[in-house]
């Protein structure tokens, strides 16, 4: 019988394979640390870096004199001076906007105050455009009424505009002076500025007039006289102090041809002349 040996009794003892165990504590942590500064101290030094530069900027645009409004410039006056805009307009440029920047400074000058109080101060004038140029130049672009009769009552002058609106009180001798027609109101009504004083057909109808009847006829002219505010009816003064009456819904160039005939064919002797009415198409009466 075959005898082992010790070594037979032994038995081999079966070892398992180790495992990971992920969410295990483990007695060491090795941690690995991202060279420089930290996320927060970044967005810390961006964020001071910003402030210094918004700061700069602010500091230039606002404060620095190269960006400064010394003098406005100002277009398209006639009426009004410029001097007398500059002078209204200096004011609005001190102290300060928003208490943080100087009101000269050219981008914190009050561009629709400045408008506003143009069109409120000056009758004369009818829109104001301001626009900034950089470094410090402030534009300001005057559009005047363009005045077309002039409206006299009661011993006042007053300019009429396309509108038929009254604006811009003037004295007598200014009216002279002006090569517009001159219409009187015959009620001899007070005036108030932005007062409707005729429609846009009479007036129309007056310039028409005015221009052909020296144009046409060589007759001298006075003034025109409106038996009431926006009335159709006309009448014209001449400079020998006779009248021609005219009815303003019909059209001046008939009416002035019809003038014309009956001043070569009628009137040999215009000195003893009253008046020649033109109301009625197709008939005229003179005395």
């Amino acid at each position: 019988m075959h005898k082992g040996t010790p070594m037979d009794d032994i038995r081999p003892t079966r070892r398992r394979a180790p495992y990971m165990r992920p969410h295990a504590r483990t007695l060491m942590r090795v941690s690995h640390k991202q060279p420089g500064l930290s996320s927060r101290w970044t967005a810390r030094v961006l964020i001071g870096l910003l402030v210094v530069l918004v700061g700069s900027i602010y500091a230039l645009l606002f404060w620095s004199p190269q960006f400064r409004v010394e003098q406005p410039v100002v277009t398209g006056t006639e009426r009004v001076t410029g001097a007398a805009v500059i002078e209204l307009v200096t004011p609005l440029l001190s102290g300060s906007r928003w208490g943080i920047a100087p009101a000269n400074a050219l981008l914190a000058a009050p561009t629709s105050q400045i408008e506003q109080t143009i069109t409120e101060t000056f009758s004369a004038v009818a829109s104001v455009v301001v626009t900034k140029e950089l470094p410090n130049v402030l534009n300001i672009s005057v559009n005047e009424r363009q005045p077309l009769a002039i409206w006299s009552a009661a011993g006042q002058f007053f300019f009429v505009d396309e509108s038929g609106v009254a604006y811009d009180e003037i004295v007598r001798s200014e009216s002279r002076d002006v090569s517009l027609p001159v219409v009187v109101d015959e009620r001899n009504r007070t005036t108030i500025e932005n007062d409707r004083v005729m429609t846009e057909a009479t007036l129309v109808f007056v310039r028409d007039a005015f221009e052909g009847i020296t144009r046409e006829t060589g007759v001298g002219i006075n003034f025109f006289v409106a038996p009431s505010r926006l009335a159709p009816d006309l009448t014209l003064v001449t400079s020998d102090g006779w009248r021609v009456l005219f009815d303003t819904e019909q059209e001046a160039a008939i009416q002035i041809a019809s003038l014309d005939e009956i001043l070569q064919s009628q009137v040999p002797d215009r000195g003893s002349l009253e008046y020649i009415d033109l109301r009625i198409p197709g008939r005229v009466f003179l005395k």
